[in-house]
């Protein structure tokens, strides 16, 4: 006689029920897709509750603020896009310029860690829209377009050999570095220099490319400061393939109020940047670099002391490797 256990199989067939209701259930749960991240690096970019910048506003970040999406590798669009974003608990919608994927985002940082500690060779304000790009290139990344005009640094001034249309042209690139740290490069259409203001005399009537503070002094009784420029210059409506064609040294007195011109030198072949060496006790030693003859494979440096008064001191001749 075989037996049968009252309720046996209906606890079974309860379990096994009860394991594919799970595994459904489970199957149907929402996934966080939100698996990739990217990095604001704008000045400041923002969360809506909708693809709309007349929606709600839910977060604001600064640049270097790492975010997750929905989309792999987001990076800057020219026109406007979105991605779904989402940081912490907050989820919504960021437009797509100013934010970069990973590789971007860390070449980013890289070129703001050299401009770091990078000597300035001038100050100036860019022009509002400016696009602030990421080589010396009209079609490299944006890193950001400047709405408003900014102070900038200038770091270096490149001269970049570009083929259009069977014709090599030259473009004129600065690097320069914000007051928020971001680095980057700027046509010069997109830069106005600006001399400090005590040597508008002097760069007013010329076209200065760079200048370098030398020293200050103080007057003990009235508290007065004045302080020493080497400024160079650029030939007006002439291209000579060099990064200035004349340098000048000024020498503030006290006493007088006025400037002096120390060292006044012409028909140069000028290589940026000029070397200012400190040697302690308020001296320095002063490299300026020139292709002799416009030779490009040679550069010829004029080595200077100051404070005033200003002597030649050494000068040779190396291959520019």
């Amino acid at each position: 006689m075989i037996h049968y256990r009252r309720g046996g199989m209906s606890r079974i067939s309860h379990a096994a029920i009860l394991v594919v209701l799970s595994v459904f259930v489970s199957s149907c749960q929402p996934v966080d897709q939100y698996q990739d991240q990217f990095w604001v690096i704008s000045d400041s970019a923002k969360i809506y509750e909708r693809p709309d910048t007349i929606s709600k506003l839910l977060l604001e970040f600064k640049f270097g603020a790492e975010v997750s999406c929905r989309e792999k590798n987001p990076s800057y669009s020219v026109a406007k896009g979105w991605v779904e974003a989402k940081s912490g608990e907050v989820s919504g919608f960021m437009e797509k310029r100013g934010i970069a994927g990973k590789e971007m985002y860390e070449a980013i940082r890289g070129l703001m860690d050299e401009a770091k500690d990078a000597a300035v060779q001038a100050t100036g304000l860019t022009r509002k829209k400016a696009s602030l790009r990421l080589k010396p290139e009209k079609e490299a990344f944006v890193i950001g377009r400047l709405k408003e005009p900014a102070q900038a640094l200038v770091l270096e001034r490149l001269v970049v050999t570009v083929a259009e249309k069977e014709k090599a042209t030259k473009q004129v690139w600065y690097k320069i570095r914000l007051d928020d740290g971001r680095a980057g490069f700027v046509a010069r259409s997109d830069l106005q220099l600006i001399p400090p203001s005590e040597l508008n005399a002097y760069t007013d009537v010329r076209t200065p490319v760079s200048w370098y503070e030398l020293g200050e002094k103080k007057d003990p009784a009235t508290g007065e400061k004045g302080r020493d420029y080497l400024v160079t210059y650029s030939s007006v409506g002439s291209d000579v393939g060099a990064d200035f064609t004349r340098v000048e040294i000024y020498i503030y007195d006290l006493r007088t109020k006025q400037y002096a011109t120390a060292l006044a030198k012409s028909g140069l072949y000028g290589k940026l940047p000029v070397r200012i060496t400190d040697e302690g006790d308020n001296r320095k030693i002063i490299d300026i670099q020139e292709h002799p003859k416009g030779d490009e494979k040679k550069i010829h440096v004029m080595q200077y002391t100051y404070p005033s008064p200003i002597k030649l001191v050494k000068e040779y001749v190396v291959n520019d490797n």
